[in-house]
């Protein structure tokens, strides 16, 4: 499957399942009223979005150690978007008292049709995090989605436009939108509408419920969703299916659904009851306001878990008394309808070709590997210098960065500290150490590295590895 294909599924199927998960799902005027307003927000071609996310765990129950976890998590979310010039500003920042110390930056990205442009910060902490000697001094670095990188990607040439262009479009969300109202779980969300505003309050057994709905109805339903992602996403799912599964057919893809249905109705669905018990305190609200210009959403959903039941359901133990832990995801999000945008893309930036860059990378460490082998292969070919100053034992240890180098039954203390390389399992050690040290002679090698198996037996030496102490000796042969 193209990663075309693959992301538009995974993006529109997490957005899929997300929205129908806490729209109204039940045809009446109701949610029909609700579908028709976030339709209309959906045509806003400039807005201008503040989200406010904050994540409060509670462990205590699970003792001291946990304490320091049980806080809050807090991220930041400020986005400027123009979907019709296909151009925005996402800005995010994330805090707490856990990672603060870490040092995560805060996060800007700017973006057009075609280019990415993410902040210094970002960028020469991913590069330094995947291990990349590559760092800029320039606010903003562009990162171009060009040929070379699509292709590197296994995408076509206009994978990131069309992503782009797929989100902005406003036939789609509209497409969408419709598919969604036309759901019907057969259970009432509870769905209270007051002018423009809709709330929704569920208690865990209602959490529970309308899970279980929305599973069946995934399950006995194989054709809506078919004709969704395609109609809407343009995505044949059973042909994305047989690029990885050439048996795949229509028939096989609905008869597996049923089987689920038939498994979830027979495993999952008795234990329904007790799950509600289990998670019993939780909670979600949602309130949402429709207005012409401005559209705001408050949510919180507590996920209680009582550990005690748990031990109880699936351990058989004594229920005695309370064990809860829980997690609380609260969001505060307003988004405004702009006429006008100030929003130009940066010009203090570094181009950046992650492709050729990987590219010259990967050719740069064959290369190392290359002169490493050659030099494996040239002391190899080099006969045994004896000299009667050499020390008749010396041992590396890898895991420690220690050598030890024994004269006459005595160790030389205390013990060097080197550092080590091990390449396809075999053992390097810096060449200045090997000639200072160890051999007392220069090796003809102009590398920093050296293999030391290869270099001691050239020397005359007896080479073994202890793999319970971790450690390569080498003895002079007599």
């Amino acid at each position: 499957m193209k990663l075309k294909k693959l992301t538009s599924l995974v993006l529109s199927g997490a957005m899929v399942l997300g929205m129908a998960f806490f729209a109204p799902s039940k045809a009446d005027e109701v949610s029909k009223s609700y579908f028709d307003d976030m339709k209309s927000i959906a045509t806003w071609s400039k807005d201008d979005s503040k989200v406010d996310l904050n994540l409060k765990l509670d462990l205590t129950a699970l003792g001291d150690a946990y304490k320091e976890f049980s806080t809050n998590y807090n991220l930041k979310l400020n986005s400027t978007m123009d979907t019709d010039a296909n151009i925005g500003k996402l800005n995010a920042k994330f805090s707490s008292s856990v990672t603060d110390s870490l040092g995560i930056p805060e996060v800007t990205l700017f973006f057009d049709k075609n280019d990415l442009y993410v902040n210094k910060d970002v960028f020469n902490l991913f590069m330094y995090s995947s291990g990349y000697n590559k760092t800029t001094n320039k606010d903003f670095v562009k990162m171009s989605f060009d040929k070379a990188f699509a292709n590197a990607m296994g995408v076509d040439t206009d994978f990131y436009k069309e992503i782009l262009e797929q989100n902005a479009s406003k036939e789609i969300s509209e497409k969408m939108y419709n598919y969604l109202s036309k759901i019907d779980l057969g259970i009432d969300f509870g769905l209270v509408k007051n002018g423009n505003t809709y709330k929704i309050n569920w208690n865990s057994d209602k959490i529970v419920d309308v899970t279980n709905a929305y599973v069946k109805f995934i399950f006995k339903n194989p054709d809506f969703f078919l004709k969704m992602y395609k109609e809407v996403f343009g995505i044949d799912i059973i042909a994305e299916m047989k690029k990885t599964d050439s048996t795949m057919t229509e028939a096989k893809f609905k008869k597996s659904l049923n089987d689920a249905l038939v498994e979830w109705t027979k495993e999952v669905e008795p234990m329904l009851p007790k799950v509600k018990k289990i998670i019993a305190g939780s909670s979600i609200t949602l309130e949402e306001n429709f207005g012409k210009e401005e559209y705001t959403q408050k949510f919180n959903f507590k996920l209680a878990v009582d550990l005690a039941r748990v031990s109880e359901v699936f351990e058989g133990e004594k229920y005695t008394k309370p064990m809860v832990i829980s997690a609380t995801l609260s969001s505060n999000a307003v988004s405004k309808k702009m006429d006008k945008l100030d929003l130009t893309l940066p010009t203090n930036v570094e181009s950046f070709d992650i492709a050729k860059f990987i590219k010259e990378e990967e050719a740069r460490i064959q290369a190392d590997i290359k002169k490493m082998e050659e030099e494996e292969k040239k002391l190899a070919e080099q006969g045994p210098v004896y000299d009667e100053e050499k020390p008749y034992k010396v041992t590396v240890t890898p895991a420690t960065n220690e050598l030890r180098v024994y004269y006459k039954g005595e160790e030389i203390a205390p013990a060097l500290k080197l550092e080590t390389k091990i390449v396809k399992g075999v053992l390097y050690i810096p060449t200045q150490m090997m000639e200072d040290e160890i051999l007392m002679k220069v090796l003809d090698t102009a590398e920093s590295y050296v293999p030391f198996k290869a270099t001691m037996e050239k020397n005359g030496y007896k080479v073994s590895w202890d793999n319970k102490t971790k450690t390569s000796t080498a003895i002079l042969n007599k």
